[in-house]
């Protein structure tokens, strides 16, 4: 985690921060991949007050977190925050969908999974 802090500051000391911004979205990558879904949550949270493709990344992926870690309303939010951030963002309307599936809402879980797929015809989560 070192290494990305050092290079997050030398990315920033020469104004690269669309760069920083990519680094840190790959550090909560790294930190869900080591499941270790507390810091990874803490990385994606800080990009809630960045430009809007990073946000829309961001709360994409924390609502992927939250459903995996049962919290429904947390997920559920963050995939609405996901979609208004970013109308035609595929995975997030998967996320959306998957929250209706495990509450039983089948036919909105559907509705929402062909409308991903309709976004991205190749969008193997839907």
């Amino acid at each position: 985690v070192g290494g990305y802090v050092w290079i997050g500051d030398q990315l920033n000391r020469h104004n690269c921060g669309h760069l920083r911004n990519e680094l840190e979205m790959a550090k909560a990558m790294h930190f869900m991949s080591h499941r270790d879904f507390d810091s990874a949550v803490a990385v994606l949270k800080e990009f809630e007050r960045k430009e809007q493709d990073m946000k829309a990344r961001a709360a994409t992926n924390l609502a992927f977190l939250y459903f995996l870690e049962g919290d429904l309303e947390n997920s559920e939010a963050y995939s609405e925050l996901a979609i208004k951030t970013d109308r035609y963002n595929a995975t997030g309307l998967v996320n959306r969908g998957n929250v209706h599936f495990q509450k039983g809402e089948l036919e909105q879980a559907r509705t929402l999974y062909l409308e991903a797929l309709g976004m991205e015809a190749d969008c193997f989560e839907a």
